[in-house]
């Protein structure tokens, strides 16, 4: 149902359920929720009438990112809202272009226990506008303006420096107030509490790339031996290989000239684990801020300005390469590749987004298994 415009409404939700605000992707989306469930890629076969308690309870223990459950209710007006306690497929490029194919429009809202983060808005097939809450104002989709014009006067958009003394939990209700001002439909208790239908996603939609076949002829990957053998085989063994191809692409666009850098880079492939790893981390935060910083400078010299060509964009494409690669320094080469993806998903890579478009598709096909 539609409520009034009100911050203290979802601030009073989370108060309410303290469970949702330690991790929850929340999709508003058009279409009866048996069409919205089947655009998720669940398992149609175990639909069973639920309340969110119940369908908390019935969470399978974490794994990522499949398998978990999909909580999906009537909004009215020919609005559904869908609801992952632990998973985040709404916020997904392929789950996104499904539900919003015919036209529709869709807005999801992710965090997590971490405070890794995603709002998303998709319009007709598309990522219109996309950004991560918790981490300042970098935006990216193909009309960024289309999701900031629903954050005035809320903590979301801001630079990081500007939400630090921002509570966690006034950032996740705006967010969901963000949610209801994209669609027009709000939620409130009563929502939460009616019965709904819950599903199980176990193998969700596969990723929309390009085939094997298709990535084996690809001139990029020809005139690359290495990525020629990761096609070959593409099997989990390779992912520190693919790891290593995909920072060093973004590192030697961005050429940065820092010796913390260059030995964290040194470490991607051969994995490291504990006390080596988390001093490189360490490192490379303080680079990170470093570069924030003089990013922020430079746009104030430049009036504001951070487009193609300009020093502060030059600046911020090195912070979301050195966010890259402290994801590619996670132990799990799986979660290291998701993360280190969305890294570099803030902002243009002018002359190598082909490539980064390829490694990303070369390990969708070895997450989801390639026969």
């Amino acid at each position: 149902m539609a409520h009034a415009d009100s911050l203290e409404a979802y601030r009073a939700l989370l108060r309410r359920d303290p469970g949702l605000g330690g991790a929850l992707c929340v999709t508003w989306c058009q279409g009866a929720p048996e069409v919205v469930a089947e655009r998720f890629g669940a398992d149609l076969s175990t639909a069973v009438p639920s309340t969110l308690d119940a369908a908390r309870a019935a969470e399978p223990e974490y794994q990522v990112p499949l398998p978990t459950v999909l909580l999906v209710g009537d909004l009215g007006e020919g609005w559904s809202l869908a609801v992952e306690i632990n998973g985040f497929q709404g916020t997904r490029p392929e789950v996104l272009r499904a539900l919003t194919a015919g036209g529709e429009t869709a807005y999801a809202a992710y965090w997590n226990i971490n405070l890794d983060s995603r709002v998303v808005l998709a319009e007709s097939g598309r990522v219109v506008g996309a950004i991560e809450p918790f981490d300042g104002d970098d935006m990216w989709g193909a009309a960024p303006e289309r999701l900031s014009r629903h954050f005035e006067g809320l903590p979301l958009g801001r630079p990081s420096d500007d939400l630090l003394q921002v509570p966690d939990t006034d950032i996740k209700a705006a967010a969901l107030l963000a949610g209801e001002r994209a669609t027009g439909r709000g939620v409130d208790a009563g929502w939460l509490d009616r019965r709904h239908v819950r599903y199980l996603i176990t193998d969700g939609l596969a990723p929309d790339g390009p085939a094997l076949n298709e990535l084996a002829d690809h001139p990029l990957v020809r005139a690359d031996p290495r990525l020629g053998e990761i096609v070959a085989d593409p099997v989990p063994a390779r992912l520190p290989t693919l790891l290593d191809i995909y920072v060093t692409t973004i590192l030697d666009y961005c050429e940065l000239d820092d010796p913390d850098v260059a030995r964290a880079r040194a470490l991607v492939a051969d994995r490291p684990a504990g006390h080596e790893a988390d001093q490189a981390v360490q490192r490379l935060e303080a680079v990170y801020d470093r570069l924030k910083r003089s990013g922020i400078a430079a746009r104030a010299r430049g009036g504001g300005d951070e487009g193609p060509g300009s020093e502060a964009q030059h600046r911020f494409q090195g912070c979301d390469a050195v966010r890259a690669l402290i994801s590619a320094l996670d132990p799990d080469p799986t979660h290291a590749m998701e993360e280190t993806i969305w890294a570099a998903r803030n902002r243009g890579w002018p002359g190598i987004e082909e490539r980064l478009a390829l490694l990303s598709d070369i390990f969708e096909l070895i997450r989801e298994g390639t026969p």
